[in-house]
């Protein structure tokens, strides 16, 4: 008796949970302080809209030659448009210009 007791117990306590089957995730809505946590993540991650007072010339001439990022700060190298003098891999560099 006691068999047959504990047997009918467990299948009341299971049969219910497995007629509900699985749930639909799709219908499921995300909680509202499940959303503003990733939110809040997200925002803390992202970086910070370039201003003036974030990038800066490191020097003056016509022509960007390279940007580099650190700490939040862009830096932008200009300098000068010049040829190779001797050899297309000539170290030696003319400016050029036009009057």
């Amino acid at each position: 008796m006691k068999k047959f007791f504990c047997i009918f117990a467990v299948l009341s306590l299971v049969s219910p949970a497995l007629a509900e089957g699985e749930v639909d995730k799709t219908t499921v809505a995300a909680a509202a302080s499940y959303v503003d946590g990733a939110y809040n993540a997200l925002d803390s991650a992202k970086q910070d809209t370039l201003t003036s007072t974030n990038v800066v010339e490191s020097s003056t001439g016509a022509v960007v030659t390279g940007v580099s990022a650190s700490n939040g700060i862009v830096t932008v190298t200009k300098g000068e448009v010049t040829i190779p003098v001797g050899s297309a891999t000539s170290t030696t560099r003319a400016t050029i210009w036009i009057q």
